[in-house]
């Protein structure tokens, strides 16, 4: 392992357990039994880029290791895509962690079918491009491609969202398997709102259901569809206008709109930009995320965001709200973002880019004078209440106002400790440790 002094760590005398024995002269019982029941995720990828032999422990019992918490999702990069006259550019994968094999990632839209789609939207390792709709999980290559839905089929403007198996562990007909998914759409007709469901397991769309309790129109569609959904107790959440737009997950394809506060909806007045729907890493709890520069505080470089929480009543799984007070619980912070190198004078802008909604973790993009056309990103940690510049990411390349899109990329904790074994190229594994998820 190279330091960042440039010395190379020497090998433990009297040689190891075989010839990737760069560690400590431990069994590898103990080693993964320690791995397993007192490291958290950056920890075993700390641990993974310390040598061969940890590096192989680490990934190949990764299911033993990460069986005490499965369903942990771990933000792992974000996926910007621009557009120029209207033709959409390949959609690029941007690593959070310097070690992560973003080639791969990649290669996946070096294909020619892949370069004229438009990323839709991002979730649980998977991704839904539109054109000749595709869903893909860019890290085992696998690609499903759904039925085009043309001609009084099409449903011209929509919002969509991608569900798994866990959101759907309640629903009157849960998926199949673990791998299964469904892409749920909703868009509007000329004297409804519909909704169609394409299931993995049976490798077609439902029959056109008509969404009653809500009507939206193709405009307010068009708009929430540029947002990525958020999943939270039994249901699906966009943000239209002034309003949450909410769909149950069971048969009956009841929707409702649940206006935000006045103060909150009047934001963009004193400053907020358009919030974010996320969940609360802490309780599950579908929130609203907005931001904006401090008033006072251009040089310092201090931004306020704030959280608006939607109340549930009767607890666990129960999604009815309190009557009246859906949205009323709410807290505020000042948080000091840290400049880039190279940057200097005020901050001009700040906005909202993109949600990992399991982590928790939302990305901000701000704008400096010295750099008044290019975006840095940053990475909110919503428990934590923390920001941190992303130290070592390639610069987005976006010119302010050109992005297409911008998704998180989020991983199961099975699936990324896994990947963790994977070389970029030849040799070890090359990994900047004080780099490694430098926002938690």
């Amino acid at each position: 392992m190279l330091l960042r002094s440039g010395k190379r760590l020497k090998r433990a005398p009297g040689g190891g357990h075989d010839d990737d024995d760069d560690g400590l002269p431990l069994a590898d019982e103990m080693l993964i039994l320690i791995f397993a029941r007192l490291l958290d995720t950056d920890d075993l990828v700390r641990c993974a880029a310390t040598c061969r032999r940890w590096r192989r422990l680490v990934s190949g019992e990764a299911s033993f290791i990460c069986r005490s918490n499965p369903e942990q999702f771990v933000p792992v990069g974000f996926f910007n895509q621009g557009e120029e006259y209207g033709v959409m550019d390949v959609p690029r994968f941007v690593p959070l962690a310097s070690h992560f094999p973003s080639a791969s990632v990649n290669a996946l839209f070096a294909d020619e079918p892949f370069r004229s789609s438009r990323l839709v939207t991002s979730r649980k390792g998977r991704l839904v491009l539109e054109l000749c709709p595709r869903v893909c999980n860019p890290m085992t290559g696998n690609v499903s491609v759904l039925p085009a839905l043309a001609g009084r089929d099409n449903p011209g403007r929509y919002a969509c969202a991608l569900l798994t198996a866990d959101d759907l562990t309640n629903a009157a007909d849960p998926p199949g398997s673990a791998s299964s998914f469904r892409l749920v759409i909703v868009y509007d007709r000329r004297d409804f709102t519909a909704c169609r469901t394409y299931s993995s397991d049976a490798g077609s769309w439902s029959p056109e259901g008509i969404v009653s309790g809500a009507r939206v129109s193709g405009r307010s569609l068009a708009q929430a569809h540029a947002a990525a959904a958020a999943v939270a107790r039994g249901a699906v959440f966009w943000r239209v206008r002034d309003a949450v737009l909410v769909l149950r997950l069971d048969s009956t394809l009841e929707a409702a709109l649940e206006p935000l506060p006045e103060d909150w909806t009047r934001g963009g007045r004193r400053g907020y930009g358009p919030g974010v729907l996320a969940v609360s890493p802490d309780d599950g709890r579908l929130c609203v995320v907005e931001a904006r520069i401090h008033d006072d505080y251009y040089w310092k470089h201090e931004v306020k965001v704030r959280v608006m929480f939607r109340e549930h009543g009767g607890g666990g799984e129960d999604d009815v709200a309190v009557p009246g007070e859906k949205w009323v619980a709410s807290r505020g912070t000042t948080l000091q973002l840290q400049a880039p190198s190279g940057c200097y004078g005020r901050m001009t802008r700040v906005s909202l880019r993109g949600v990992c909604e399991k982590s928790g973790v939302v990305f901000l993009a701000a704008v400096f004078e010295s750099r008044p056309n290019r975006e840095t990103p940053y990475a909110l940690d919503l428990g934590r209440m923390e920001a941190r510049l992303l130290r070592g990411v390639p610069d987005v390349g976006c010119r302010l106002g050109s992005c297409a899109s911008f998704h998180g990329y989020e991983m199961d904790r099975l699936a990324y400790v896994t990947s963790l074994g994977k070389r970029r190229g030849k040799g070890m594994i090359t990994m900047d440790v004080d780099d490694i998820y430098d926002f938690y």
